[in-house]
């Protein structure tokens, strides 16, 4: 395990409170992603950051303050985009080596310690990116412009990525260049793909969903009745 390590959790202006601090049972999600972090080996408190848009700053300050994390949480520069969160993240950091970034989401407050540590593992060990992820399992169909069902998709090499994804600090400073060029729209991971980074997989967990929030918030707590997790 490297102990090089920094994390971003990216709030960006398209991100409502009542979505980042919504309860998960009695926790809320930002806190739960979070614990999930510093509960996996070589992450601390010290060198996490929540990257958030101005008016989300004081709210998720102060939920972290009452759940005892001491994360620092800063303003990501207007107009806030997500590709804004995670350049102002890597500027707090600060790195000075070429460490391991993990970058992670407020809709995976589900993601176990023992994902983030494959992720970690597999860019300490060479990897410019790493994503967990796991087999596609529902049916796939093409269809046309209509609707028409023309083709079943095989689904045999399609995973679906989750959270959090791990980047050598080089490889996502690189990335975020080459997206200020090309504009706001996709996640750092899409413009990795497009920079021709070469991404690493590492299994997954299939009750890390990634929730619509709040409105999901009764399926999340359902899968953790369900796995025994704690409440808090």
């Amino acid at each position: 395990m490297t102990s090089d390590v920094r994390a971003i959790v990216p709030l960006a202006r398209a991100i409502t409170r009542d979505a980042a601090l919504c309860p998960v049972a009695g926790e809320p999600a930002l806190v739960r992603v979070l614990t999930g972090l510093l509960d996996a080996g070589g992450v601390t408190a010290a060198d996490v950051v929540v990257t958030a848009d101005a008016a989300l700053v004081e709210p998720a300050t102060a939920a972290l303050r009452v759940a005892g994390l001491n994360v620092a949480v800063v303003a990501a520069p207007d107009p806030a985009t997500r590709r804004h969160c995670i350049a102002a993240g890597l500027e707090y950091v600060g790195a000075t080596t070429d460490p391991v970034i993990l970058v992670h989401d407020h809709r995976s407050p589900l993601t176990s310690p023992a994902v983030v540590e494959r992720v970690l593992e597999r860019v300490a060990g060479g990897a410019e990116v790493a994503v967990p992820v796991l087999p596609v399992t529902d049916t796939v169909k093409a269809v046309s412009d209509s609707g028409a069902v023309l083709d079943t998709v095989d689904r045999t090499a399609m995973r679906a990525v989750q959270y959090p994804r791990g980047y050598r600090a080089s490889v996502l400073s690189s990335v975020l260049g080459r997206w200020s060029v090309a504009g706001d729209s996709g996640d750092e991971f899409v413009a990795a793909l497009a920079d021709g980074a070469t991404v690493a997989t590492v299994p997954g967990d299939p009750d890390a969903v990634a929730a619509d929030l709040p409105a999901d918030a009764a399926l999340l707590e359902a899968i953790m009745a369900v796995r025994g997790a704690p409440r808090a």
